[in-house]
């Protein structure tokens, strides 16, 4: 055996990407020779950056017992505690590293980065060493800068602008003053010094593009386009150029010009991985092609450049729409070894763990984030809401996270800045803001409330967040009389905005999920404010006046449990209004099948032990059913293994489960021909799902056991719709009520041939008369607002 030549090829494995072959040459190496402890560090840093950093942190270990004073050994081993979490661990390491060689700058560089946040004058102090051993690199230099602008807006400056002082007509000096200004969000200053600049090199195409990136948080797309087309005149071959103007082009929702644009720029410069990856986010939106050709397209981009942060955000965030979950979290662990702990990372592994069902592993990378990022909002929000998926949840413990959260985190409630008409007879303007109007189950219950609120009695103002809309978001706005884009917007110029407009009542359709406005909602926009259908219970501002529900979601009792009054509608605190496009009811399978198929088509991050340790009770009464689970990221091997190993463990065949997933959403609706009875969720249980399952001739059995709001949908959903039996109040009744279903063939397939028609009967999909229930409920809340406010003035 050539060792030699295995360790070459080995590295040079290593080198192209391909980690695990890599590593197992490694592996083979050190099993056929004593210890290396150069090939130890190489083996330790492929297991790291292929996703397995406590072997790596291992290897390491025993390369530095051969050699514990090499330096780069003790480098490495940062990265992969810094990747393990352990971030003092990664600080010690990185310290070693500096101590055991005092010129290995970069890992004095690395070192600051995973402390810049946390101790930021360590931080400085490191990079100024670095700076001082080698004055003139200017990578050094800007590095220094980076980490000087955030403690020090004028230091920072002072450092570029030392250079103007000198040299006046020094069009580079300028043109970095402006960028460091863009980075403060320093606008106007950062167009001041990018024109000056310009105004000494007039023909740099590259400060123009940066000029156009200058508009701030609501730029002018118009003069934006018309700066990056000068650009363009200058120099039709500025790639980057191309790549701006096809940004603004995808946010003005010209997608087919925008495509042309970035492939433009992917032929100008074929290395620019930024390109193709925006290139396959539109082509992703767009559905033009296939996932597998986007993979494709990402793994061409991470050739072009591995460590391209972008690419690895943009491919993250892919791969966990796609479901495939395991490759979503080690290419967020790629991105952070490659030096980025920035915030999508932190939010992409974590929502890689949760869809996953690590719902432990989630909250530890939202506490690194929250420790690393400290104001960032969705991290805050994410830490609280996360419970809603874990066994042992209450209403209770959720107020407590909620009420702690508002108590450290919202802004103090401020004045409207004109009087209210507080006549309670006058139609009211209802506002609603959402991130979420579009093909999501926030847009599918919106329709009928745009379609049929009487509009002699209100008026409807949409404020959209969505970065990008769909088909279904062009049906939604046809039904408001005014529509606001309003994702740009900063929340005190929405707030002002809002007010401007004299909304009335303004609802809150997030909550504390994804893109959400709670510090707008704590500082008040509106005289009423709202929450409804985005989440899943309290918002905990005292600001929020009313939570929208039903006599089922809430339950009774627990009213101290929520900073909101309960606006309690007379039906379901939802309409469920079935997509014209739903295929038609399938024959119950049983009858083809001669065995019964239990099912879920819940989000897996729902599926907790607790619900799976219920299923199985279920599976060993029915010893001949099957079990079907469909949803995005069922078809991820890891989760796959962990559901057949927890059914394994309980003397389940893994043979009886079967899983599947669907891209489109009238394939997955017709999945359920494939399925006799639904088996619900805990305790977070089937909203939108529930309601779906119904309307395609299944039957959903849940454990109606749960006080706080996610754990309530489905006894909401189901005694709207007429099966009140179908919501059980023990594990036992839950076993018995599925095994009588199952042994009952005619009355599964009776089932089948009447469910549709008894629930578009039923309160749950009355359009009209959940309108106005939604009027009335409305109408009392302000004119008891306008009472209070009465009495409140004497």
């Amino acid at each position: 055996m050539d060792l030699q030549a295995l360790v070459n090829d080995a590295f040079a494995r290593h080198q192209s990407g391909q980690l695990v072959e890599a590593l197992r040459l490694y592996r083979t190496v050190l099993a056929a020779h004593p210890p290396i402890a150069l090939v130890l560090s190489l083996a330790g840093d492929a297991a790291t950056t292929s996703g397995d950093p406590a072997s790596g942190r291992t290897l390491l270990r025993r390369a530095l017992a051969l050699e514990p004073r090499k330096s780069s050994f003790r480098q490495l081993l940062a990265f992969a505690e810094a990747t393990l979490g352990n971030i003092g661990a990664a600080e010690e390491s990185y310290a070693a590293a500096v101590e055991c060689d005092p010129g290995n700058l970069s890992a004095m560089s690395d070192w600051a980065n995973l402390i810049r946040v946390r101790q930021p004058e360590k931080a400085h102090a490191l990079v100024r060493k670095c700076v001082l051993a080698e004055p003139g690199n200017a990578s050094r230099l800007r590095h220094l800068a980076e980490l000087t602008v955030p403690a020090s807006r004028g230091s920072g400056r002072r450092m570029l602008s030392h250079v103007t002082v000198l040299d006046p007509s020094d069009e580079i000096a300028w043109k970095q003053i402006g960028l460091v200004e863009l980075a403060e969000q320093d606008d106007l200053s950062a167009g001041t010094s990018l024109k000056r600049s310009l105004a000494l090199a007039p023909a740099d195409a590259t400060t123009y593009v940066r000029l156009a990136s200058s508009g701030g948080d609501n730029p002018d797309s118009r003069e934006c386009l018309k700066i990056l087309r000068r650009a363009l005149t200058i120099n039709w071959q500025n790639a980057d150029a191309w790549l701006s103007l096809s940004n603004i082009l995808h946010g003005e929702d010209l997608k087919e010009e925008a495509g042309r644009g970035f492939r433009r720029s992917i032929l100008l410069n074929p290395g620019n991985p930024i390109a193709l990856g925006n290139l396959l986010v539109l082509t992703a939106e767009s559905l033009s092609c296939g996932a597998a050709e986007i993979r494709a397209g990402y793994r061409r981009a991470r050739c072009l450049n591995p460590v391209e942060i972008t690419t690895l955000v943009n491919y993250t965030k892919f791969l966990v729409e796609e479901g495939a979950l395991g490759e979503a979290i080690r290419a967020a662990r790629s991105a952070m070894i490659a030096g980025d702990a920035g915030l999508d990372m932190f939010i992409g592994l974590a929502n890689g763990h949760r869809q996953s069902r690590q719902h432990a592993a989630t909250e530890r990378y939202l506490r690194w984030a929250s420790a690393v990022f400290p104001d960032a909002g969705n991290v805050q929000s994410g830490l609280i809401m996360g419970p809603n998926y874990e066994s042992g949840v209450s209403a209770q413990s959720l107020f407590r996270r909620h009420r702690e959260w508002a108590e450290r985190w919202a802004p103090a409630e401020e004045a409207l800045s004109y009087d209210v008409d507080r006549r309670p007879d006058r139609p009211l303007h209802l506002g609603f803001l959402s991130p979420d109007l579009k093909r999501h189950p926030v847009g599918f219950f919106m329709l009928p409330v745009l379609e049929h609120l009487d509009r002699s009695r209100f008026r409807i103002s949409v404020y959209s967040d969505l970065a990008s809309g769909d088909l279904f978001t062009g049906e939604l706005r046809r039904h408001a009389e005014t529509w606001h884009d309003t994702g740009r917007i900063p929340d005190r110029e929405l707030r002002q905005r809002i007010m401007e407009d004299r909304v009335d009542i303004l609802f809150d359709l997030a909550g504390h999920s994804a893109g959400n406005r709670m510090k707008l909602f704590a500082r008040r926009a509106a005289p009423l404010q709202m929450t409804w259908m985005g989440y899943v219970g309290t918002t905990g501002l005292p600001t929020m006046d009313y939570l929208v529900t039903d006599r089922f979601q809430t339950a009774p009792g627990t009213e101290q449990f929520y900073t909101e009054k309960w606006l309690v509608l007379p039906d379901d605190y939802i309409c469920f209004a079935p997509s014209p496009t739903t295929p038609p009811v399938a024959p119950a399978p049983v009858l083809a099948n001669g065995y019964v198929t239990f099912g879920s088509f819940n989000n897996p991050a729902k599926l907790t032990d607790e619900a799976l340790s219920l299923w199985c009770d279920v599976l060993e009464a029915v010893p001949d059913a099957r079990l079907l689970l469909s949803y995005r990221g069922f078809d991820d091997p890891g989760i796959q293994e962990g559901i057949r190993g927890f059914l394994a463990a309980r003397g389940i065949s893994p043979k009886r489960v079967s899983f599947e997933t669907n891209r489109f959403h009238e394939e997955f609706l017709g999945g359920y021909g494939e399925m006799d009875i639904a088996l619900d969720t805990l305790p977070y249980s089937g909203g939108l799902t529930t309601c779906e399952a119904l309307w395609m001739g299944v039957p959903v059995v849940t454990l109606a056991t749960q006080d706080h709001f996610a754990g309530r949908h489905s006894l909401s959903h189901l005694s709207n719709a007429g099966f009140p039996e179908w919501a059980v109040r023990t594990r036992k009744d839950f076993v018995d009520l599925s095994k009588a279903l199952a042994f009952d063939h005619r009355r599964l397939a009776q089932i089948r041939q009447s469910l549709r028609n008894a629930v578009a009967a039923s309160p749950l999909c009355d359009r009209e008369r959940y309108a106005r229930g939604v009027e009335t409920q409305l109408k009392a809340a302000w004119t008891d607002y306008c009472a209070a406010s009465e009495s409140a003035a004497r």
